[in-house]
């Protein structure tokens, strides 16, 4: 009974250092994924709101403040933050547009 008693303590405590040392590896890997798939998430969103932009404000809109306006309150309906780094992906959305509009 002793042994494996020894022998279940041991696996507990092989199992504790197991976990002490996966967890925080694990956590940094499913956090930068979602971090990740957020930004694409998010990315994705800005582009289709700035092409509704354009299509619905474009005419009314010379400077672009209403555009920037709608595509904001779009995301923030959503929940998304709207920083620095979000702004910018509008602004390269619109860049996007803009150039393909140009092509045609």
């Amino acid at each position: 009974m002793d042994i494996l008693e020894t022998i279940v303590r041991l696996l507990a405590a092989a199992a504790a250092i197991l976990a002490a040392w996966a967890l925080p590896r694990l956590r940094a890997w499913l956090i930068a994924r979602t971090d990740r798939e957020t930004a694409e998430q998010v990315l994705t969103l800005t582009e289709v709101f700035a092409q509704a932009a354009e299509q619905l404000l474009k005419a009314e809109d010379p400077t672009g403040e209403k555009r920037m306006q709608y595509v904001s309150e779009r995301l923030e309906e959503l929940g998304v933050e709207v920083t620095e780094a979000v702004i910018a992906m509008v602004e390269s959305a619109v860049w996007s547009l803009n150039a393909a509009s140009k092509k045609e």
